[in-house]
């Protein structure tokens, strides 16, 4: 199997990485992502490095000739867009009411340092990453933040089917889509907590799973919603996430990135189970 790993060079990215290395399953992974991706450490002495192949993209919206080239023929991809600090925030603050009308009441931040930042390329390019967190949104243009968020996504999935080619004997390449536990497909509801931006998260997995559709007999698509993404070189950060959490009552799903990668991967690998995948599925699997 060839599989693309967008976002390949984060916490998660990472792990799935190393993971892949090891699998006699996986024959080629394409790492994408807007730095070089190296073999991670730690791999242990039955990966195969030579399988990694890092791609660099300089603009997630625009997927240039020699980005494409690579993607050909690619089985499988694992969009990776930011997902543990949405399930963090919004578990936490849906226990509020108050805080909760608050956070979606009133008019948005502007920040004079981001805007600047925003507008100066040698100084941060966050218009072009996979994904922006919920606490991030609030001080960055709307637009934007869909944007990167949305459109980049669905410019992502389009370039791995083009790029892969229609062929009548051609398997369906699979598309694992990971989202946030609190995204909401449901237009017509208004969510307590950020309901732009948890219906935005929530109308991208529709639009993922409708091309999907359209194109049924060539891709297959599956949203991943995990809850906090924990691991043992992040205790100090889980230890805070549960703690703030436990202040308003309320007691955050998590799941070990090594779990959640293993889960993934034998999804991407095998074929999706279910649609979509809940945390406690993906603790299940990941446990296989």
């Amino acid at each position: 199997m060839k599989l693309v790993i967008a976002g390949a060079s984060g916490f998660v990215g990472t792990e799935l990485v190393r993971q892949s290395l090891r699998r006699s399953d996986i024959s080629t992974i394409v790492a994408l992502a807007r730095k070089p991706v190296t073999v991670p450490e730690d791999i242990g002495s039955d990966a195969d490095p030579s399988k990694l192949h890092s791609v660099v993209i300089d603009d997630y919206g625009t997927f240039p000739e020699n980005v494409r080239k690579e993607l050909a023929q690619a089985d499988a991809c694992i969009w990776y867009g930011i997902a543990h600090l949405f399930a963090v925030y919004l578990h936490a603050r849906c226990a509020c009411a108050e805080t909760s009308k608050t956070l979606n009441e009133g008019p948005r931040r502007s920040s004079p340092v981001l805007h600047h930042a925003l507008h100066h390329p040698t100084l941060c390019s966050v218009d072009l990453t996979v994904a922006i967190t919920p606490t991030k949104s609030r001080d960055l243009p709307w637009d934007l933040v869909k944007e990167v968020c949305q459109h980049h996504t669905l410019v992502g999935l389009k370039a791995l089917y083009e790029s892969r080619g229609i062929s009548s004997t051609a398997k369906a390449s699979r598309f694992m889509y990971v989202s946030g536990i609190a995204s909401e497909r449901d237009q017509s509801k208004t969510p307590p907590v950020l309901a732009e931006y948890a219906l935005m998260r929530g109308e991208t997995e529709n639009q993922v799973l409708a091309f999907a559709e359209k194109h049924k007999d060539h891709v297959e698509a599956c949203v991943s919603k995990p809850g906090l993404i924990t691991s043992p070189s992040r205790v100090e950060e889980t230890n805070a996430a549960m703690k703030r959490a436990a202040e308003f009552g309320v007691t955050l799903p998590s799941i070990d990135v090594t779990d959640l990668s293993n889960a993934m991967l034998d999804q991407v690998v095998n074929g999706f189970t279910k649609e979509p995948l809940l945390n406690e599925d993906l603790v299940q699997l990941g446990k296989k």
